[in-house]
């Protein structure tokens, strides 16, 4: 079977990715896990779990009227989130998660990082019981990703739909230009700049309303 220019591609990212970046990487994860591992999350706090996209977020002034935690951790996969969930949240009202998009860079099979998601949210579930989580799906970037990440998002919607509790949340219509990020969101076609976190926030913040409402109120039903 023929390999396309755009797969021979991630699979070079993903090689550069593990073999060159990797130290240095696993550094950084390493301190800002520490760091986390000294600031355990109050109780009821909505928690930003993620990767570098959810850690570069400046959350308290984003959401400023919210007890906001951020539990991002730049440079990592959903299989490292995935090993920290128990020490990253404490009794939260809401949590956000948006992981992923290092996988894809690291050439991590799309069944594999949706199992991880949902080990992700059966890991919240067990810890926290009840906790409405909204599972954010990958953003879009360069158009060589856009058929990969469209993939995975199928995945992670069967995945949200698989459990009451958790709600999907669609990126790309904020995001898009075609099957890019749009260039005035972003700088690298990947992170977010101030303009972009300001549109994930059109479409993440009304969900966030009614988690809350939801855990505030959790027999009234939704207009």
């Amino acid at each position: 079977m023929k390999t396309s220019r755009s797969q021979l591609t991630i699979s070079v990212l993903g090689y550069l990715a593990r073999h060159l970046g990797g130290p240095l990487v696993e550094k950084s994860i390493r301190m800002r896990r520490d760091q986390l591992d000294h600031l355990p999350s109050a109780p009821g706090s909505i928690v930003m779990l993620g990767d570098s996209i959810t850690d570069q977020g400046e959350w308290q002034e984003l959401l400023p009227d919210l007890a906001v935690v951020n539990r991002g951790v730049g440079g990592e996969t959903s299989a490292q989130v995935r090993d920290r969930v128990a020490r990253s949240i404490r009794e939260p009202t809401a949590v956000s998660l948006l992981v992923g998009t290092n996988d894809l860079t690291a050439g991590t099979p799309h069944w594999q990082i949706a199992a991880n998601v949902a080990a992700i949210l059966d890991e919240i579930e067990r810890c926290a019981p009840g906790t409405p989580v909204l599972l954010n799906g990958i953003m879009p970037r360069s158009a060589k990703f856009a058929r990969e990440i469209h993939e995975v998002n199928a995945l992670y919607k069967q995945v949200a739909g698989q459990r009451p509790t958790v709600g999907f949340i669609d990126t790309w219509p904020a995001l898009r230009d075609g099957e890019n990020i749009r260039s005035d969101l972003s700088f690298d076609n990947l992170h977010l700049n101030g303009k972009g976190y300001e549109q994930w926030l059109t479409v993440l913040r009304p969900a966030l309303d009614r988690a809350i409402q939801q855990r505030s109120h959790p027999t009234s039903t939704d207009s």
